[in-house]
């Protein structure tokens, strides 16, 4: 027996939480979390540095037209990880509430002492930490790290943040908009597909309807890496930015609403 603290939509939340905190940090999983995105992001960019300074090492004129190691190293870290990280949340938490619904956990757990509201932001606040911590903060201190051994100095740190935070905001996103579906269907496949086909979206639609950047996360990793070079903060790059901020609370807030009006 477990004591339930909190009343209203905090009611079960604690014990909700735990439940959820398992899923990334019960067992070894959180190990197994950390190798995998340790090789697919920074593995895949200290390998590719290698190459570019030990495989084929490039002249001074090169050198110069890349602008130096530390911006080359910039430009691939930001790449992979706009990719990966995205990607990945997308695989780790679209079925976060899916699953539930289809295994009949939920009526199960909505049979305790448990708000919904308690159980939506419980996945939340757990997936956004073990995706914070394993992707975001542990990929971005080991790329730093390697980016400033290959260019022979630490590189400029703020920035490097700035643009790590505009990574992070994107797969908050997507994470948003993942939990909004969940409650909306149980089809796995629906969600998945929206979910990636949205993101693929993202390198077509601005070809053809440039606006669509501004009010999309579409180009936050292209700014990312703008950022993280010291590029200052204009209002062409700030509204992409406030845009996905919204979305974000528009798609909790959907997620909150929508999860009262499930039938159990």
């Amino acid at each position: 027996m477990q004591p339930v603290t909190g009343s209203g939509w905090t009611l079960g939340l604690a014990n909700m939480l735990k439940k959820e905190n398992r899923l990334w940090w019960g067992d070894k999983r959180w190990l197994i979390q950390m190798f995998v995105w340790t090789v697919v992001v920074t593995g895949l960019l200290a390998a590719t540095l290698y190459i570019v300074t030990h495989v084929a090492p490039p002249d001074e004129t090169e050198i110069q037209d890349m602008g130096s190691l530390a911006v080359l190293g910039s430009e691939l870290f930001f790449s992979i990880a706009g990719f990966a990280m995205v990607f990945g949340v997308i695989i780790l938490t679209h079925d976060a509430i899916i699953k539930e619904r289809d295994s009949g956990t939920i009526e199960w757990l909505l049979s305790k002492p448990l708000s919904r509201k308690a159980f939506v932001i419980a996945k939340l606040i757990a997936s956004t930490i073990g995706m914070t911590v394993i992707m975001v903060l542990l990929q971005g201190a080991l790329s730093y790290t390697v980016i400033s051994l290959f260019h022979g100095s630490t590189i400029a740190l703020l920035p490097f943040i700035g643009g790590l935070a505009l990574i992070w905001l994107a797969c908050m996103f997507y994470m948003a908009l993942l939990l909004l579906l969940g409650t909306v269907t149980t089809s796995r496949g629906l969600v998945l597909g929206s979910a990636i086909g949205f993101f693929m979206l993202g390198g077509l639609v601005p070809m053809f309807f440039s606006q669509s950047a501004y009010f999309t996360p579409w180009k936050l990793v292209d700014i990312a890496t703008a950022v993280s070079l010291g590029t200052p903060l204009t209002a062409e790059i700030a509204m992409p930015i406030l845009a996905t901020v919204v979305w974000i609370v528009i798609f909790i807030a959907g997620s909150l609403c929508r999860v009262e009006k499930l039938e159990i």
